[in-house]
């Protein structure tokens, strides 16, 4: 049975946030295009700190150097790992391309830490310094939505006023101390509303009953309609880990309990708690068209690590049926929501399974597969899926009608490593691969490829 999921807010809560003292507005949100204003919403173009568009070959971000998000300034897609895949595809003689969308304000999805300014107070919202757990700023970062960075700055604003304290680690001599650990901002293009979660050092509701409240009033009184909804994630472990994702850490404080997007032929409804690309627009515009090229007519397709569906739903038009699958239970409460935004004879062919990669292939998920559709995290293929293309498990054996692999990798050593393994083995030969680079600025890039069943399997 699923474990259920506790979004709304307590009456306790609401009644505490509801019963508040109204604060007085403070003229400095009122300059960041205040919600009353009648004006348009800011657009790129119009946001002060994106007032210069950048060259389409220079990044030109005034936080290049110091930020650790990008490590190149131009010449995106030539980075080092790109070069590498290039290198190893030519070695397989397989024609290869890196496709680049926008380089600014393509990341509509980010969380940004939080830490106190200086020891006598204050905020600062940014990415860690490379190798350190310093926080650096980041206000006019160029490759975030500027939307993106107008709402890091109304709750670096409100936290202020409310009197929230920015997180400090534990050390050998200190226990951690402070409030606000990170925020997650998601964007809705369509309405230009922000997605918020704030994850706070609690261990439960009822350990953050002043500040958060707080919190949450100035930024539903003064901004309105600049968000979608305001969650709150309660987590007090010890790691690096952003979230607690235990059902009972997580409240929804105000607005919808999920984001709706639109993504080529379906709409998805994004839970806080769901993984969403950082640049949908181009993960949606490039690589779904891309991997629904390459699933054949009336083919039966299973896809392992599906996350919310964003291929599997957009590949159903072209195959008889599709079955994902994927161990978060967030995916399984809106799944079929998503399904449904589909015509009605496409909806009807798609199914989903509550059930990580290796289960999957155990149970037998994959049986009936003429196409397998992947989309591991960056460490590439779990052991059990990679044994089950090598045809090396005994109890569960490759099935005959199994005859294409399309592979989408976010970890470009993970994906070289998985491929030369089903080379090697005889039974499969690369027949496409291209790259994209979703995100302008870093060494990294995505990379699709598909592998087709050799009829006569090779002799090693």
């Amino acid at each position: 049975m699923k474990p259920s999921v506790r979004i709304s807010a307590s009456g306790s809560w609401k009644t505490l946030i509801k019963t508040l003292d109204s604060s007085k507005s403070d003229p400095r949100f009122a300059k960041l295009h205040d919600s009353s204003s009648a004006g348009p919403r800011p657009t790129a173009a119009s946001d002060p700190t994106a007032a210069a568009k950048p060259r389409t070959d220079e990044l030109q971000c005034v936080h290049f150097g110091e930020c650790s998000g990008c490590l190149l300034n131009s010449d995106f897609t030539n980075a080092p790992v790109m070069q590498r895949a290039a290198a190893f595809f030519a070695r397989e003689n397989v024609p290869f391309a890196v496709h680049i969308g926008d380089i600014a304000a393509w990341r509509t999805h980010v969380k940004l830490a939080v830490q106190p300014m200086s020891k006598w107070g204050g905020l600062k919202l940014g990415l860690y310094r490379a190798n350190s757990h310093e926080v650096v700023p980041i206000p006019h970062c160029r490759v975030q939505h500027p939307l993106l960075n107008e709402a890091a700055e109304l709750i670096r604003l409100a936290a202020l006023d409310a009197g929230v304290k920015g997180y400090v680690g534990a050390t050998a001599k200190h226990a951690a101390s402070g409030e606000l650990r990170y925020i997650q901002l998601s964007l809705d293009r369509a309405s230009g509303k922000v997605q918020v979660v704030l994850v706070w050092n609690a261990d439960a509701a009822s350990d953050a009953i002043v500040t958060l409240p707080r919190l949450v009033k100035a930024l539903r009184d003064r901004h309105p309609n600049r968000w979608h909804s305001i969650s709150v994630n309660f987590n007090t472990l010890t790691s690096n880990q952003i979230f607690d994702y235990a059902p009972s850490q997580w409240r929804l404080l105000w607005g919808l309990p999920y984001l709706k997007t639109a993504v080529d032929r379906a709409s998805f409804f994004f839970r806080p708690q769901i993984f969403r690309q950082a640049n949908l627009d181009a993960f949606g515009d490039m690589i779904v068209p891309f991997v629904a090229r390459h699933i054949p007519p009336d083919s039966n397709v299973v896809e392992l690590y599906s996350g919310i569906g964003l291929m599997g739903l957009n590949v159903a038009h072209r195959a008889a049926s599709v079955l994902c699958s994927d161990s978060n239970e967030y995916v399984a409460d809106v799944f079929d929501r998503g399904a449904s935004s589909l015509p009605a004879e496409d909806a009807a062919k798609v199914t989903f399974e509550c059930v990580d990669a290796a289960q999957s292939v155990e149970d037998g998920l994959c049986d009936e597969a003429d196409v397998l559709l992947v989309d591991p995290p960056r460490r590439g293929l779990h052991d059990t899926v990679r044994a089950f293309l090598l045809n090396e498990l005994a109890d569960r054996p490759l099935p005959s009608q199994l005859r294409r692999v399309v592979y989408v990798g976010c970890g470009f050593d993970a994906v070289e490593r998985d491929c030369r393994e089903l080379l090697a083995s005889g039974l499969w030969k690369l027949r496409a691969a291209e790259g994209f680079a979703l995100f302008p600025g870093s060494d990294h890039i995505e990379t699709v490829v598909v592998l087709d069943r050799l009829t006569k399997p090779r002799k090693g």
